[in-house]
């Protein structure tokens, strides 16, 4: 009985004593105990592009404005290897420092919240002018140093907030390639050339440096009707020529017939892209083949479709200019698994042999969305064919 009684004393002395190591609330250093000095601002390229905007069959100045918004997320980075964490706190000398929020609050931010900013930039083409402009979009981090006591010690601790983006027109170039003749509407070309002074949406996109960030690309034209093909509207009123080429012809299929024509993607292994991107294609067609050149989004149900299509925009570009709406075929089916899907659709008829023409389905999300299975990031998609005709 005494036995016991001792081991159960003893074991209630380890107890209180693991009890009496326990460690203490972790000691966090925060705004009201750190000093913040910005110093300045750096600037980090994200995406450059180029932008066509032809004007060679005009009368008057076009101008327009190029509008980007971007989901910036405020997050920091720690210099001289200091490791930040997921809350934006970084550990010093055994003390917990709130590097994140204390810049953020600084700056007039929180920490680890992301918003979507909008810039923009006015380009501008003079009558009898092609030209082509390029644009950057840039990260803008603000830089600084914090400063906190430790142990009576004055530590330093440099950093870079993300706060900010810009938008920047490098040049403006003008392509010296307008026909000598203006004016003639029963040329084809020059009916083409008088449809393009329509701004038409980047064709060639080249990716610096791609961060944690989502691009969202809209082209404003206040006094034209936008290029862009959306389910709900016209986007080239149909009397008007937006492309004209002996190397290719489209004409409209029916929703009778369409699934008839042999699609061009089966000469190739079609990369569905679940974020902004290029994917490029490279193949061969014959002089007189006929192929059905299509472009599909589906869903798991109807609803889920209808999200999709709301921030969707889809553009066929040949060789960098628009197919006009009453070239394409837009419909809605179901597939054989039960998924609600909306077709575009044109139908392709090779030409001269010894030719190459650039096929691009140019497509952007204002936001990102879900199709019931796998999620796809806002921002500008881009899927291009390369066909050499033979």
């Amino acid at each position: 009985m005494i036995h016991w009684l001792r081991i159960s004393i003893l074991f209630f002395l380890v107890l209180l004593a693991l009890a009496s190591c326990k460690p203490g609330k972790e000691d966090v250093i925060g705004f009201d105990n750190m000093t913040i000095d910005i110093t300045g601002t750096e600037t980090r390229g994200i995406v450059e592009e180029t932008i066509a905007q032809r004007n060679c069959g005009g009368n008057a100045e076009v101008a327009n404005e190029v509008q980007k918004s971007r989901l910036i997320e405020h997050v920091i980075e720690a210099q001289n290897g200091l490791a930040v964490n997921t809350n934006g706190r970084i550990e010093v000398a055994g003390s917990s420092i709130d590097l994140g929020a204390t810049v953020a609050r600084q700056l007039g931010r929180t920490y680890g919240t992301a918003e979507t900013l909008s810039r923009s930039v006015t380009v501008k083409a003079l009558p009898g002018t092609n030209m082509t402009h390029r644009i950057k979009q840039q990260e803008v981090w603000a830089v600084g140093v914090a400063t906190v006591v430790i142990n009576n010690n004055p530590i330093e601790i440099p950093f870079s907030f993300l706060d900010d983006f810009s938008l920047e027109l490098i040049e403006s170039t003008d392509m010296l390639d307008c026909p000598a003749t203006k004016g003639a509407t029963t040329n084809a070309t020059n009916v083409a050339d008088s449809a393009s002074t329509q701004l038409i949406p980047p064709v060639e996109v080249t990716v610096q440096e791609v961060t944690r960030l989502v691009e969202v690309t809209r082209v404003q034209q206040p006094t034209a009707t936008p290029t862009l093909l959306r389910a709900t509207r016209t986007a080239v009123p149909p009397s008007a020529t937006a492309y004209f080429s002996p190397k290719v012809t489209f004409s409209r299929p029916t929703e009778q017939n369409w699934d008839d024509i042999a699609t061009l993607w089966q000469k190739v292994s079609y990369q569905d892209l679940k974020s902004p991107g290029v994917e490029t294609y490279d193949l061969t067609i014959h002089s007189s083949d006929v192929y059905r050149w299509s472009f599909a989004w589906c869903a798991l149900n109807s609803t889920r479709l209808n999200d999709i299509l709301q921030p969707l925009t889809v553009s066929f570009l040949v060789d960098g200019r628009a197919l006009p709406d009453n070239d394409l075929l837009q419909h809605d089916l179901t597939a054989s698994d039960g998924w609600k899907c909306r077709y575009w659709s044109t139908v392709l008829s090779a030409g001269q042999s010894g030719e190459t023409v650039q096929l691009e389905v140019y497509y952007e999300l204002a936001r990102s969305i879900n199709d019931g299975k796998a999620t796809y990031t806002a921002g500008s998609y881009h899927q291009v064919i390369r066909a050499g005709i033979r």
